[in-house]
């Protein structure tokens, strides 16, 4: 193995090591532990930091991550493989989220009113200020007329409905749950429709088991504009998958939703 590939693997292994779906979570435990990171995509000659194009100075001290040196053109160079591109997509993903959450969490300490322009995207302008979030609606339609499934409807003030529906061994039951959502739940959902990019997200296609369900995401804006997105279930593998593919970002979405949904469990 000569030197690039093995400088190859080496930032595949790297790369394809990290875990999008923790990268808020793993934001927090560095803006509390004063260790932040800012991860960079270094695919131009003047590297950009990921997602948070607009303000990312205001950061302060911090660590620099690069991603994206592995290859010196990874959609057309003949020398880099596809696992290298899946990985970094991959860690893309993860810079993406965790600078987003970076950015937010700092300026929530500092007192700084979010703006929707923290993150410039169709999403963010969709929704508008955060001044207007208390008007939005969110809604999850997950149930298949066989075997059940979920609903799930949760609006800007915090008021969340969760319908079940569950096999019995005499049929189908249903029983639904409501509460308030607490704001840093409720804040962690909006923004995942914005690091998502939600209304851009465009899946085409796919082929699913008979009597599978297919869940539909739906997003209501203030003015009461709406889009609905469906996909298939991410535990039925359909070509197309990846964390920053359209089926990708709708996944990271459906997770977030479920992750309300069990919080019905301890109602």
């Amino acid at each position: 193995m000569d030197t690039h590939d093995s400088h190859l693997q080496k930032k595949i292994a790297q790369y394809s090591g990290y875990r999008p779906e923790e990268a808020a979570r793993d934001a927090g435990s560095d803006v509390r532990a004063g260790t932040v990171r800012i991860f960079f995509l270094a695919l131009e000659e003047v590297a950009q930091p990921i997602g948070i194009e607009a303000d990312w100075q205001v950061l302060g001290p911090h660590a620099t991550v690069f991603v994206g040196d592995g290859c010196i053109d990874p959609s057309d160079s003949p020398d880099c493989p596809g696992e290298y591109r899946e990985a970094l997509e991959n860690a893309a993903a993860y810079g993406r989220i965790y600078n987003q959450e970076v950015l937010r969490l700092l300026k929530n300490e500092r007192g700084q009113e979010p703006k929707a322009a923290d993150v410039e995207n169709e999403t963010a302008a969709f929704l508008g200020p955060p001044k207007e979030w208390h008007k939005i609606r969110i809604e999850l339609r997950d149930i298949q007329p066989l075997f059940g499934g979920r609903e799930i409807f949760v609006d800007g003030s915090g008021e969340t409905v969760v319908r079940r529906v569950r096999t019995q061994k005499d049929g189908l039951r249903e029983k639904k749950y409501r509460w308030t959502l607490d704001s840093k739940d409720l804040s962690r959902l909006i923004r995942a429709f914005i690091t998502h990019d939600f209304m851009t997200i465009r899946i085409g296609s796919f082929t699913v088991p008979p009597d599978t369900a297919i869940p539909v995401i739906i997003l209501i804006n203030p003015k009461g504009d709406s889009r609905s997105v469906s996909g298939p279930d991410p535990q039925v593998q359909v070509p197309g998958q990846g964390a920053e593919t359209p089926m990708g970002r709708f996944h990271e979405l459906y997770r977030e939703l479920l992750r309300i949904e069990a919080m019905a469990d301890r109602r």
